[in-house]
């Protein structure tokens, strides 16, 4: 990999889309993911992970996102700290995007892990994925 990617923080043209697309056509909705974990062997999604800060409400795009994901395989962790040196990990057990607000099914997977707990959980969740791969 390119050590300059390892460096980004993220995109200014990336979010001037987004905010360009959030405010066009108001019926066409959207979400982001924040992350994807990829796996290079046996290549593909080991899970896709969102990034919350504490307080952060799921919303109803998002609920429609991770329950296909959930369909596709795709396993969706919600990863919430409020200054990436604590972490609590739910994994996303599905949901419906029509009430307000949405109800989202959290199962609790780490709670106010450290850095290194955190990379003990994604370091797990990679292996399943490999194992189940095989």
């Amino acid at each position: 990999m390119d050590d300059r990617k390892r460096e980004l923080k993220g995109s200014e043209s990336r979010d001037a889309f987004k905010h360009w697309h959030k405010t066009g056509h108001r019926s066409f909705y959207g979400c982001d993911m924040d992350f994807v974990l990829v796996e290079k062997c046996p290549p593909g999604i080991a899970a896709v992970v969102d990034y919350k800060k504490p307080g952060d409400r799921i919303t109803f795009s998002e609920v429609i996102a991770y329950n296909a994901l959930l369909d596709a395989g795709t396993p969706v962790y919600i990863i919430e700290s409020g200054n990436l040196q604590r972490f609590t990990v739910y994994e996303y057990m599905g949901g419906d995007p029509k009430p307000e607000p949405p109800l989202a099914e959290l199962r609790t997977v780490l709670l106010n892990g450290t850095e290194a707990d955190y990379w003990q959980w994604e370091n797990a969740l990679r292996m399943r994925y490999r194992n189940a791969a095989k």
